[in-house]
């Protein structure tokens, strides 16, 4: 797949990685006996600081950019798809590890909100893991890490 930069973005990315449980209680009186997850999620949201309207497009998850004459041109409304990206986010720890999260497949929040004011523009980035079958290689991911990869180098 074609390899997407978002641009500098600012400190304060975050990972989200949840699972909404289902609890099945039995007996008299009532006590919890069983948990199930019903869904699993996992985000990641970073803040840029680079107007870039390909980049735009993608965490919108949809959208048509221009570029003619020096001038690009981000055109948005009416597109019911949404487009698939793959995400890699690499952390450097001050402990000289490093961290990298890999979405193997996402799409973006379609949530975009940018204030105009007198200092750096912050454009948030979010983007939501699809379910996958296969990691980037092309090997098979197991039955039970199909949303996210998180590792850490250098232990």
């Amino acid at each position: 797949s074609d390899l997407q930069d978002v641009g500098g973005v600012r400190s304060g990315a975050s990972l989200a990685v949840t699972r909404q449980m289902l609890d099945v209680s039995q007996g008299a009186p009532a006590s919890l006996a069983a948990r199930f997850a019903q869904s699993e999620a996992a985000s990641l949201t970073v803040n840029g600081i680079e107007w870039n309207m390909a980049k735009l497009a993608l965490a919108l998850g949809a959208g048509v950019v221009t570029t003619a004459g020096g001038t690009d041109t981000f055109r948005f409304g009416g597109d019911l798809a949404v487009s698939e990206v793959a995400v890699k986010f690499v952390h450097s720890l001050p402990s000289g590890l490093t961290l990298t999260v890999r979405l193997w497949r996402a799409a973006g929040n379609a949530d975009v909100n940018v204030t105009f004011g007198d200092d750096v523009h912050e454009i948030p980035y979010q983007f939501n893991a699809l379910q996958a079958t296969k990691e980037w290689g092309g090997a098979t991911l197991g039955d039970k890490e199909k949303l996210v990869e998180i590792e850490l180098a250098g232990v």
